[in-house]
């Protein structure tokens, strides 16, 4: 028995997948955790100050 692609969903699958860049697989603990991330992170635009203020105290500490 033979299976004949006439509708082209092989090549569609493929070239989905080479579109597709390579992820890494994350574990539950890390998705959860660049979750809490994503959500700390202010959506609003900075403004230059603060900005520049948290370059300043990034030096400070190092």
């Amino acid at each position: 028995m033979k299976f004949v692609d006439t509708q082209g969903r092989v090549e569609k699958f493929q070239q989905k997948m080479q579109a597709r860049p390579t992820e890494k697989y994350l574990s539950k603990k890390q998705r959860q955790q660049a979750k809490r991330q994503a959500e700390t992170e202010p959506t609003e635009p900075r403004t230059l100050r603060e900005m520049i203020q948290d370059q300043k105290n990034k030096t400070k500490k190092d």
